[in-house]
C-alpha cells in the first residue's frame, strides 16, 4: 500500500488556494487541528495568500483570542463563514471574527450544527442537500434570512436553503456545499493514512466531513499525535480509512484539550473509569437557584441534554450534588453518552462516558424523538414564547446545536436569569430578594432573531418552560404564561414592571419550590 505523505504544518497550509472552501473540525478545545491553522494564518499574514476563503465549521473551536476560528479572522483572508457558532458572549469583545461580522467585513451565515453535520454526510453520498424541518420559522428559514447575519451575507445572493413541498408537507431543503480542503484532527495515523481517535474525547463528524471533501474532489489533511507502522492499528478502532486521507501532520505535543485547559485523562474517552474531579462547594446564587428549580423537570431514566449558557455552567454541579447524574442518561450532541459532564470549558465531553458516537448519529437520535428533556440558555424571550440565543445587539454568538435540540426534545427547559447586566440577588430562607436589578431585560417585545419558534413547539406538542430566579413561565395557547413566582417577589414590581412584553397569569399561580440538599464545603 502507498504511504501517506507526512507534511509539515506549513506544507499542509500550502494546499489551500485563494477562493477555496475550507472545512475545519473541532468544538471548544477538542479536536482542533491548531498547528495547521496556525501555519495557515502565518502564511496569509506573511504573503497575503490564501485570500477570499470560505470557512465552514459545526461549532466554534478554540475559545480564546487569536486561536482556532480566530485564525481566519483577517480582512481579505476570509470572504464567507458558514458555521454553527462564532463567539460566546463572554469574550465577544475580544473576538476578531465577531468583530469582522459586526463591521460587515465578511459574509456571515449561521446554520444549525446538526444541519451542517447532515450536509457533510449528504455531500459525501453525492446527494444535493438535506431535507429537514429543523429551522422552520426561525432566522435560518430562507423566508426569514436563510441564516445571513451580516448585510454582506444578505446581499451576497448566496442561498443556503429553500422551502419545498413534499408529500403534502412543507420542508426546508439545505443545499450541499462542496469542500476543497478539510483540516481534521485524530490521535494516531499509520503509514498508510488510517486514522484512529483513541485519545479524542469527541469524534464530532470528522468521518462525514472527510467523505464530503473527497466527494467534492478535495483534500483531507489530519493533524495527529503519532505515526504507527502500517498494519499495526486495530482496524476496529480506525474511524477514517486511508482512502479518505491525503496527508497527515505530526504534532507530538498534541493534548486532548488545546492550551492545557485540562490534563489528559483516560476517563474522558472511557479507557479507564476514574473518580471524577472533586465537586467544589458553590454558594447559592440566582443562577444556582434557577438550576435547582430546573432539575425538578427530570424523571429517572430519561435522556437529557444540557446546552450552552447557564445550563452548562450550573447544572453539572446540581446533577452531581443531587445524585441525579446517576439516574439519567446524559447526552451531548458531540457524541458522548453517559458519565459525568464537568461543565464549563469541558462541557462538550463527558467523564467516564458509556459510549462515544459520531455527531451525525446523535443528531439523528435527537431529531428522531429520542431526547426527553433539554436544558438550554436564553438571551431573549418575547411574549409569544420565541427565544433568541444567536445575536443580541452587536454580539454574534451563534446557535451550535441549539436549534436541532430545541426543536426536537419532548420537553425544553430554557434557563436564565430574569434580567442581565449587573443583576445581584440573594436567597434567604427560600425567599428571593433583588439586591441590584439587572440593567437589560431578557423578556422583550420582539426578539432580535428567532432561534426557537414557539408556534412550531405548539404544533409539535412540545412542553416548554422558561425558568428564572423569580418566575417560571410555560408556553400555552395564550403565549408566555406565568405559572410560578418566587417567594419574596412581587408580581407587579419585580416581574411585570421589569418586562417589555405582555404575558398571561395562570389562575393557579404557585410559589417556586426548590429543595436544595446540604452540600459539605470542599
Amino acid at each position: 500500500m502507498a504511504r501517506v505523505p507526512v507534511l509539515t504544518p506549513e506544507e499542509a497550509a500550502d494546499l489551500v488556494a485563494s477562493g477555496d472552501t475550507v472545512a475545519v473540525s473541532g468544538c471548544v478545545w477538542s479536536l482542533v487541528p491548531e498547528r495547521i491553522l496556525e501555519a495557515l494564518e502565518r502564511r496569509f499574514l506573511e504573503t497575503g495568500s490564501p485570500a477570499d476563503l470560505v470557512e465552514m465549521h459545526m461549532h466554534v473551536y478554540g475559545l480564546g483570542p487569536g486561536v482556532g476560528l480566530e485564525r481566519f479572522a483577517h480582512r481579505g483572508m476570509t470572504r464567507r463563514v458558514v458555521g454553527g457558532s462564532f463567539a460566546p458572549p463572554y469574550w465577544f469583545k475580544d473576538s476578531r471574527m465577531a468583530g469582522l461580522a459586526h463591521e460587515d467585513e465578511i459574509e456571515a451565515f449561521i446554520l444549525p450544527a446538526g444541519v451542517i453535520s447532515s450536509l457533510w454526510r449528504e455531500t459525501g453520498a453525492g446527494r444535493p442537500g438535506v431535507l429537514t424541518k429543523i429551522g422552520w420559522g426561525t432566522f435560518v428559514d430562507p423566508r426569514h434570512g436563510g441564516g445571513a447575519i451580516t448585510p454582506m451575507a444578505e446581499t451576497s445572493g448566496y442561498q443556503t436553503a429553500e422551502v419545498i413541498s413534499l408529500a403534502g408537507d412543507e420542508w426546508l431543503f439545505y443545499h450541499s456545499i462542496p469542500i476543497d480542503v478539510s483540516f481534521i484532527r485524530a490521535t494516531s495515523a499509520d503509514e498508510e493514512g488510517n486514522l484512529t481517535l483513541e485519545d479524542e474525547p469527541i469524534y464530532q463528524s470528522v468521518l462525514a466531513q472527510a467523505l464530503a471533501t473527497k466527494a467534492s474532489g478535495g483534500k483531507v489533511v489530519a493533524q495527529v499525535k503519532q505515526l504507527a507502522e502500517a498494519g499495526s492499528l486495530d482496524p476496529r478502532l480506525v474511524r477514517l480509512p486511508s482512502i479518505l486521507v491525503d496527508a497527515v501532520v505530526l504534532a507530538p505535543q498534541q493534548q486532548q484539550f488545546e492550551y492545557g485547559v485540562h490534563e489528559d485523562s483516560p476517563a474522558f474517552v472511557g479507557a479507564l473509569r476514574l473518580p471524577p474531579p472533586p465537586c467544589e462547594f458553590r454558594a447559592l446564587t440566582a443562577e444556582q437557584w434557577v438550576a435547582w428549580r430546573a432539575v425538578r423537570e427530570i424523571e429517572p431514566g430519561q435522556v437529557v441534554n444540557i446546552g450552552a449558557g447557564l445550563p452548562v455552567l450550573e447544572l453539572p454541579y446540581v446533577f452531581r450534588t443531587s445524585g441525579i447524574a446517576d439516574r439519567i442518561h446524559l447526552s451531548v450532541e458531540h457524541g458522548s453518552l453517559g458519565g459525568v459532564n464537568l461543565g464549563g470549558q469541558l462541557c462538550q465531553t463527558h467523564w467516564n462516558p458509556s459510549a462515544i458516537v459520531d455527531s451525525n448519529d446523535t443528531f439523528d437520535f435527537y431529531t428522531g424523538g429520542g431526547l426527553d428533556v433539554a436544558f438550554l440558555g436564553m438571551a431573549q424571550v418575547d411574549g409569544a414564547g420565541n427565544v433568541n440565543v444567536a445575536k443580541v445587539g452587536d454580539s454574534v454568538a451563534g446557535i451550535g446545536g441549539f436549534m436541532d435540540i430545541a426543536q426536537s426534545a419532548r420537553k425544553v427547559v430554557f434557563c436564565g436569569t430574569f434580567r442581565q447586566g449587573g443583576l445581584e440577588t440573594e436567597v434567604v430562607d427560600g425567599a428571593v430578594r433583588i439586591v441590584e436589578e439587572g440593567r437589560n431585560p431578557k423578556f422583550v417585545e420582539d426578539v432580535q432573531l428567532v432561534s426557537f419558534n414557539a408556534d412550531w413547539a405548539r404544533r409539535a406538542g412540545q412542553e416548554i418552560l422558561y425558568v428564572t430566579e423569580r418566575a417560571v413561565f410555560r408556553l400555552t395557547d395564550a403565549g408566555l404564561t406565568l405559572t410560578e413566582i418566587a417567594p419574596g417577589i412581587d408580581l407587579d414590581r419585580d416581574i411585570r414592571a421589569r418586562m417589555e412584553c405582555s404575558f398571561a397569569v395562570a389562575p393557579d399561580l404557585k410559589p417556586i419550590v426548590v429543595h436544595i440538599p446540604e452540600v459539605p464545603r470542599a
